[in-house]
C-alpha cells in the first residue's frame, strides 16, 4: 500500500516537473486530521477513549484481587503443606492467565470495533473526496503527509472535515458478541 503510494507520488512529481500546470491537478487531504477533527471522528474517538478506560479499569481491579489472593496465599504459607501451597499458587496462575486472556479478547473486540465504525466513515467520506475533487478541477487527491512540500492552498482537509460534519455527525462503536 505504501510502495504503491510512493510510486503515485514519484510519478505525479514527475508530471509536475515536465508540466509545471499539470501541479495544480492534485489536492492533499490530512486524513489523521479528518478524523481527528471531524464530528464523527470526535465521536469515535470519545467512544474508543471510554472502552479502553473501562478495560484499564478491569485490569487495574484484577491485579488487585490477584495481588489480594497473593497475600492471602503468603499468609497461610505456614499453615498449608508444600503441595497445597503449590496447588494454590498454580490455582491463582490460572486466574491470571484467564483474566489476561479475557482483558486480551476484549481489547481484540475493540480493535474489531473501531476498524468498522472507521469504514463506516470512510464510506462517506469517499464521495465527498471525489466531489471535492471534481469542484476544483484536480484529478488525484493524495494524503498530506506523503508530500515533501506542497502549497497549502491544494490542501483540502478543512473543505472534507465540514462536509463530513454536515453528512455524518456521529458513528456508533458497536462491540461484536463472542
Amino acid at each position: 500500500m505504501l510502495r504503491k503510494s510512493i510510486y503515485t507520488f514519484i510519478a505525479v512529481l514527475f508530471m509536475a516537473t515536465v508540466n509545471p500546470a499539470l501541479a495544480n491537478d492534485v489536492l492533499v487531504v490530512d486524513i489523521q486530521k479528518v478524523f481527528a477533527n471531524s464530528l464523527s471522528g470526535k465521536s469515535l474517538n470519545s467512544q474508543v477513549k471510554e472502552k479502553t478506560d473501562a478495560i484499564r479499569a478491569t485490569r487495574d481491579k484484577a491485579q488487585k484481587d490477584l495481588e489480594a489472593d497473593a497475600k492471602k496465599i503468603e499468609d497461610q504459607k505456614t499453615l498449608l503443606t508444600p503441595e497445597a501451597l503449590r496447588a494454590k499458587a498454580d490455582e491463582l496462575r490460572l486466574k491470571e492467565i484467564a483474566k489476561n486472556q479475557e482483558l486480551q479478547q476484549e481489547l481484540r473486540k475493540l480493535e474489531t470495533a473501531q476498524a468498522a465504525a472507521q469504514s463506516e466513515i470512510l464510506k462517506k467520506l469517499s464521495p465527498i473526496l471525489s466531489d471535492v475533487m471534481k469542484e476544483k478541477g484536480a484529478d488525484a487527491i493524495m494524503e498530506a503527509r506523503l508530500a515533501l512540500i506542497s502549497n497549502p492552498d491544494i490542501n483540502v482537509t478543512d473543505v472534507v472535515v465540514k462536509r463530513l460534519d454536515d453528512s455524518l455527525k456521529s458513528v456508533k462503536l458497536v462491540m461484536p458478541k463472542d
